[in-house]
């Protein structure tokens, strides 16, 4: 790359940015994206989409195929920041607390994929022809979320399927304002029937839609600084860090690849994710982690991630979404069916306390992104008063190797079938509920009302 192409970088990247701000200044102005809770990301990709080469025109090509390369270099910061900067804590008392919320979380992303691979498998790909692969959208784009559906992009081009990378955009699009609109028709449902412990009567909603501007005393500390600027910039080095943690997982998978090529097919991020893991350990086992400033950390990954999300969105290519609608809808209905029932089903029999206030966090996760998850813990338990933000925070640790394993599961399922891959979920679905039962917390007759087991305090 020489300087001319190294400064028409910058420039797309500020075509990316102008859409940002735009997305932002319409999420202010029209309410309905606030309710929807859309990110600026989300509404500024779906303008540069319509201006782009794909629909309008407005939008030159090669700016549009610069930022389709995009995803695939972002989604590794995102991961590499996941464990740096997050004290390490032991697993013994996580598991105690939130254990029933793992097996949960195990058996959904298990079924998702049962469900999607097997749709494809017998209808769609002898109907459309398209590889049972696709049935992968469902648990890249939902679960997964729209940053790693973009980062998915290359293993799908790879194997020769651009068009299945352009529906796993939609999925996780689709996904992600399922969730929320969804999760709240779902929270009213609940609340008449009176499976909440908090929320008593629609009324005591608290308003949770706003323009995501903070003003005034509203306004909130980027991180704390851990070094002088006449030094090395905070900033700097806290950015430095994440880098390396991409390049020690860059090192490993091309390490890892020298002995099984087959490893070629899977992306950097999951070895991102424990490459930033192992540095975190050496941080700690150094007595220096507390160099380490998680805010800045979070500032960095959600940078990257709305830059991600933009230009996947703007680059999706909308002929292969209106050519395979029907497949598409029907993946998404078997999704869109799958999670209120095994939410109002399997919750109650899975979780010993404020079963439905667990649920609806796992149901965000697992139909959009974290975000929607925290938002509907938060809307159903407003001055968290059950345990259900508890158990989210403790297991996310144990779910992350879901999230890494999401690429190697896609890449086995396009190389040796869909069978092998859905046996092998299978095999763990009925793992995580004999654990589930096995440790009490699977009661398959258990009510649906409030049942108090854990021995848990709140004000």
């Amino acid at each position: 790359m020489n300087s001319d192409q190294l400064f028409h970088l910058i420039i797309y990247l500020g075509y990316l940015g102008a859409f940002l701000l735009l997305g932002q200044f319409l999420r202010i102005k029209i309410r309905l994206f606030q309710n929807l809770f859309l990110p600026a990301s989300i509404i500024g990709g779906f303008i540069a989409l319509g201006l782009g080469p794909y629909a309008l025109g407005c939008i030159p090509k090669d700016v549009a195929n610069t930022w389709s390369m995009l995803p695939e270099t972002l989604i590794s910061v995102v991961f590499a920041c996941i464990f740096i900067g997050n004290k390490l804590p032991e697993l013994n008392s996580i598991w105690v607390r939130a254990g029933a919320g793992v097996t949960f979380a195990y058996v959904q992303a298990s079924a998702q994929w049962i469900l999607g691979l097997g749709l494809a498998a017998l209808v769609i790909a002898p109907i459309w022809g398209l590889h049972p692969g696709v049935g992968s959208i469902i648990e890249v784009g939902w679960f997964g979320g729209s940053g790693t559906a973009a980062g998915m992009t290359p293993v799908y081009n790879d194997f020769g399927y651009p068009e299945i990378a352009a529906l796993g955009i939609a999925s996780a699009t689709i996904g992600l304002v399922y969730s929320i609109v969804m999760g709240i028709v779902l929270i009213n449902y609940a609340v008449r029937k009176g499976y909440t412990k908090v929320l008593k009567t629609a009324s005591s909603f608290h308003e949770v839609g706003s323009s995501g501007i903070l003003r005034g005393d509203t306004a909130k500390p980027f991180g704390k600084l851990k070094f002088e600027g006449f030094a090395a910039d905070h900033l700097a080095i806290q950015l430095s860090i994440v880098l390396i943690a991409v390049v020690l997982g860059w090192l490993m998978r091309t390490g890892l690849a020298a002995f099984l090529p087959i490893v070629n097919s899977i992306p950097v991020f999951p070895f991102a994710m424990v490459a930033g893991l192992l540095m975190q350990i050496i941080f700690v086992w150094l007595k220096i982690d507390d160099l380490l400033d998680k805010e800045t950390i979070n500032r960095i990954s959600g940078t990257a991630l709305d830059f991600l999300i933009i230009s996947s969105v703007a680059t999706v290519s909308l002929n292969v979404v209106i050519t395979y609608f029907l497949p598409l809808m029907i993946l998404m209905f078997a999704a869109a069916s799958f999670s209120v029932w095994v939410t109002f089903w399997l919750g109650p029999k899975m979780y010993p306390e404020d079963w439905f206030e667990c649920a609806m966090g796992d149901f965000g996760v697992m139909c959009g992104t974290v975000a929607s998850g925290l938002l509907l813990t938060r809307i159903v338990d407003p001055d968290n008063r059950t345990v259900a933000l508890e158990v989210f925070a403790y297991k996310r640790p144990f779910i992350l190797p879901l999230v890494g394993g999401l690429s190697v599961s896609t890449v086995m399922a396009f190389r040796y079938g869909p069978w092998p891959v859905i046996f092998v979920w299978i095999g763990s679905l009925v793992f995580s509920l004999v654990i589930s039962k096995a440790c009490g917390w699977f009661v398959y007759s258990r009510p649906k009302g409030q049942v108090p087991v854990l021995n848990t305090t709140r004000e």
